[in-house]
């Protein structure tokens, strides 16, 4: 194999080992966020709403009692309430337009500041 073809061949794997490694060494954020209060309510309340769901499939096809049925309904309903409680309470989340405007206040308000 001629010269030239190995040394391409060998600046083709640097370049491709260092694309792989910077990701790994850029620590600026974690890859995995952990889940805040919100995204725990939301799967709580999906997990509440598949319970009931599985509480009324199991009643169709007589798994359950009726007056078993009708007491694990009514804890599962009360469960998602507070949970839906819990949900309204949380402050509403910024949504990516609310972020812009924001940040485009924020470049006015400086802009402004220099102009003075």
């Amino acid at each position: 194999m001629p010269i030239g073809t190995f040394l391409l061949a060998l600046a083709l794997l640097l370049i491709v080992a260092v694309l792989i490694a910077i990701p790994l060494f850029d620590r600026k954020r974690p890859a995995v966020q952990p889940p805040n209060e919100r995204d725990l309510l939301e799967a709580e309340r999906q997990g509440v709403v598949r319970s009931i769901r599985e509480i009324d499939f199991d009643h169709r096809t007589h798994k359950i009692p009726d007056d078993e049925y009708a007491v694990l309904r009514i804890e599962a309903v009360q469960r998602g309430a507070k949970v839906l409680q819990q949900l309204e309470q949380l402050p509403q989340p910024l949504t990516v337009e609310d972020e812009i405007e924001a940040q485009v206040a924020h470049l006015r308000e400086k802009d402004r500041q220099i102009a003075e």
